[in-house]
C-alpha cells in the first residue's frame, strides 16, 4: 500500500487537483445559486431540496472533472516508469490501478464533502431555508462513484494515446473529462430533453442518482416541464460503464511502454 500513500500525498500537494478545481467550481456555485437560479412558485423545504440536489450534482461533477485533468497529467508522467516498475518490483498493472483509484476516490470524497456543506449553506443564505440531503452517506458514495467514472475515462483515453500515438499527442486528450462532462451531462440537462436513450450517458445517470439521494424523489424539475427519471436505468448505466472502463484500462496499462529513444532519455 506504499504507492497508495504516495499517490494520495502527491495529489493533495498538487494545487491543480484541489485548490484550482474547488475555487473555480465554488465561483460557479455562487453564481448559479445567487444569480442564475430562479425558483418559481411556492418556496418550501422540498423545493429547496430539489434545487440543492440538482445544483450540487452539476457542480460537484464539474469540480471532479477539473481535478481529473491534473490526475490524468500525473498518470502520464508516472507512465514513463511503468516498464521498470512492473518488471523489477512486486507491483503490477492491477495493483497499481487499485491503489491509484483508491487515492483518487479519497480526493473525490473531499470534493464531494466540501460542496455538500457549501451548497447547503449558500441556499440557506439566499432563501433562509436550511436543508440537508435525504441520505448523506448514499449521496457521498454516489458522488465518489461518479468521480470514478470520470477517472475511468481519463485513464482509458490517456492509455489509448500513450499506447498507439505516444506522448507527442497526449496534450490533446488532457481536457477530455471536461468535454465529456459538458456534452454528456450539463448540455443534456440544460436542453431539457429526456428519454431512455439518454441513460447511455453515465454522467447524466450520476446526476439523476445524486439528485435522488439529495431530495429523496425522482422528480427532476430543472426545466419548464419537470419529469421523473428511472433509478434502475441510472444504476445499470453506471455499473456497466465502470466495469467496462476499468476493465479496458487494466488490459491497456500492461501494453504501455517507452520507445527506445524515450528509454535513452530516461536513462
Amino acid at each position: 500500500m506504499e504507492y497508495l500513500k504516495y499517490a494520495l500525498k502527491s495529489l493533495l500537494k498538487d494545487k491543480r487537483t484541489l485548490i484550482w478545481s474547488l475555487s473555480f467550481s465554488l465561483f460557479l456555485d455562487i453564481l448559479i445559486i445567487f444569480y442564475l437560479n430562479h425558483i418559481g412558485g411556492v418556496i418550501d423545504k422540498q423545493t429547496i431540496s430539489l434545487a440543492s440536489g440538482i445544483v450540487y450534482a452539476l457542480i460537484v461533477m464539474m469540480s471532479m472533472s477539473f481535478a481529473s485533468i491534473a490526475i490524468g497529467r500525473s498518470f502520464v508522467e508516472q507512465s514513463r516508469s511503468f516498464g521498470y516498475i512492473f518488471k523489477f518490483s512486486k507491483m503490477n498493472g492491477k495493483s497499481y490501478l487499485i491503489q491509484l483509484i483508491s487515492a483518487v476516490a479519497l480526493i473525490y470524497f473531499i470534493i464531494s464533502s466540501v460542496f455538500l456543506v457549501i451548497t447547503s449553506y449558500l441556499f440557506y443564505a439566499k432563501y433562509d431555508i436550511f436543508v440537508l440531503p435525504y441520505n448523506t452517506v448514499e449521496l457521498l458514495l454516489i458522488s465518489v462513484i461518479g468521480g470514478l467514472t470520470l477517472m475511468g475515462f481519463v485513464l482509458l483515453t490517456n492509455e489509448i494515446v500513450l499506447r498507439f500515438q505516444g506522448r507527442k499527442n497526449i496534450n490533446f486528450v488532457q481536457f477530455v473529462p471536461v468535454y465529456l462532462y459538458f456534452s454528456l451531462d450539463w448540455a443534456i440537462v440544460e436542453s431539457g430533453v429526456h428519454g431512455s436513450l439518454y441513460y447511455l450517458s453515465p454522467f447524466l445517470s450520476i446526476t439523476y442518482l445524486m439528485s435522488y439521494s439529495y431530495a429523496g424523489t425522482t422528480l427532476f424539475p430543472f426545466n419548464d416541464v419537470p419529469y421523473h427519471f428511472n433509478i434502475e436505468l441510472s444504476i445499470i448505466s453506471i455499473i456497466s460503464w465502470i466495469i467496462t472502463l476499468i476493465g479496458l484500462s487494466s488490459l491497456l496499462i500492461k501494453k504501455i511502454y517507452l520507445s527506445p529513444e524515450e528509454e535513452e532519455r530516461v536513462l
